[in-house]
């Protein structure tokens, strides 16, 4: 996060894995689309999908970064929804 307003981008695990000692965060940062929190969970889904992200931020209504939505939360929404069916 560059400002409180200013998501730029997120580090996936791998490449900070295989980051050289020393490096700064920009240069390995990958931009990807936040989502607003009002925003349907299903949306957020294909979003990751489509951008193939293991995790998106989401801001709020002024674009301020209210948390990380990751793959996994994704999948705990999913298999309760599959539960509850």
């Amino acid at each position: 996060v560059e400002a409180p307003d200013r998501v730029l981008g997120l580090v996936d695990l791998e490449t900070a894995i295989l980051a050289r000692d020393g490096v700064s965060v920009g240069p390995l940062a990958r931009h990807v689309h936040p989502v607003r929190e009002a925003a349907p969970l299903a949306f957020a889904v294909e979003r990751m999908v489509r951008e193939r992200a293991r995790a998106l931020p989401v801001v709020d209504e002024e674009g301020f970064l209210v948390a990380l939505l990751s793959d996994i939360d994704a999948l705990r929404w999913v298999a309760r929804r599959a539960r509850n069916a």
